[in-house]
């Protein structure tokens, strides 16, 4: 009997056998705050977006198991220490009648994720999933977002922005005054954290709000991607219709 090539085995159960969308892709995601307006716009309108190559697949899921190894530490811990845990659920982020940032808890937060892209569209609102909300003694809240990383900070540089913009935004959503990535640089073995108070980014927030919540009308914008990355994630995007995209496919 010929002996499977595993690699190929794997490359075809991510062809296959696994879906390569989660069913919520027309809404905007609160994980879009730090990233670029034009690749969230061609996702939002139905434009033909790039599969992620298996392997890079493989990373994310092995992140989503990070997360649950994290998970049972952190459950075990609060459990021990007078804490409560919980997983974020389901979050709703936008602007009130004012332009002030706002947030809600879906009506129905295990709906699927089709029903629930279509609640953020009709409420003009940004669709997110914390990973954990930690409730000390006294009532108070603090956000926890793991991540798996390849990339490293420099010696006294911050973990990355986006990782930070994003967690925050998670925290205002639910409450939290502070919060932290807990991320895992798979390359260093390191683990690396830094709590840090949600209103210290709560401008950076609403600015990025205000700027994605008009995609929603349909309005190409500029492809002009942020510059706060260390590399050039042009190189990284799905929107196959954008001219700034090396696999870029034609105008759409």
């Amino acid at each position: 009997m010929t002996t499977p090539d595993l690699t190929a085995a794997v490359a075809e159960y991510y062809r296959d056998g696994a879906e390569a969308w989660r069913g919520d892709e027309l809404a905007l995601h609160v994980a879009d705050l730090p990233g670029c307006s034009r690749a969230a716009w061609s996702r939002i309108q139905g434009l033909e977006q790039a599969v992620a190559p298996f392997a890079t697949r493989v990373t994310w899921d092995v992140g989503h198991r990070y997360e649950a190894v994290i998970a049972d530490a952190l459950r075990w811990w609060c459990k021990k220490n007078g804490w409560q845990f919980s997983h974020g659920g389901v979050v709703l982020l936008g602007l009130d009648d004012h332009g002030a940032l706002c947030a809600r808890e879906p009506v129905e937060p295990n709906a699927p994720p089709k029903q629930l892209a279509e609640l953020a569209r009709r409420k003009r609102m940004l669709l997110g999933h914390p990973d954990f909300v930690l409730t000390d003694p006294d009532g108070a809240r603090y956000v926890v977002d793991t991540k798996w990383s390849g990339r490293f900070p420099k010696s006294g540089e911050p973990m990355p922005y986006d990782y930070r913009l994003k967690t925050a935004a998670y925290a205002f959503a639910v409450g939290a005054p502070r919060f932290t990535p807990f991320v895992y640089y798979g390359v260093k073995k390191r683990f690396d954290f830094a709590w840090e108070p949600t209103a210290a980014y709560v401008d950076d927030i609403t600015k990025r709000v205000r700027e994605l919540l008009p995609l929603y009308d349909g309005v190409e914008p500029e492809a002009d991607p942020p510059t706060h990355y260390a590399f050039n994630i042009c190189n990284y995007c799905d929107a196959l219709d954008c001219p700034k995209n090396p696999d870029f496919r034609g105008a759409a």
